[in-house]
């Protein structure tokens, strides 16, 4: 992270604060998820980086969804969901049955099933 500080690399800051915030939730580690998360999807958001919000949108859901906070969740993957539709995504059939599901569960099942791979 330092050195894309260094090298004034945001776009490489960005991918490395949403892999952070992946491996932090993978690990169960929620509420260390949460701030690299929401800084991913600030500088994606501020470098136009479509994909990459989405999928720090659907990360930083799953995190709250997990520590109990449902609706901010649901907010969270309804953008996801139209960021997705809109690139032509296959995950957005993922978020689109995260969204039908209980949002608690989402976390479980997430665990269940295994790390993803970094974004």
């Amino acid at each position: 992270m330092t050195l894309f500080e260094q090298l004034g690399d945001r776009r490489g800051r960005a991918y490395a604060l949403l892999g952070l915030g992946q491996v932090w939730h993978g690990l169960g580690l929620l509420g260390q998820a949460c701030g690299p998360l929401e800084r991913a999807l600030a500088l994606s958001r501020e470098l136009g980086l479509s994909l990459w919000e989405a999928r720090a949108l659907r990360r930083l859901g799953e995190a709250l969804a997990a520590t109990g906070r449902r609706e901010a969740a649901l907010d969270l993957w309804r953008n996801a969901l139209v960021i997705f539709q809109r690139l032509g995504l296959p995950e957005a059939a993922e978020v689109a049955q995260m969204l039908a599901t209980d949002p608690a569960q989402v976390h479980v099942q997430r665990l269940s099933a295994g790390p993803d791979q970094v974004p």
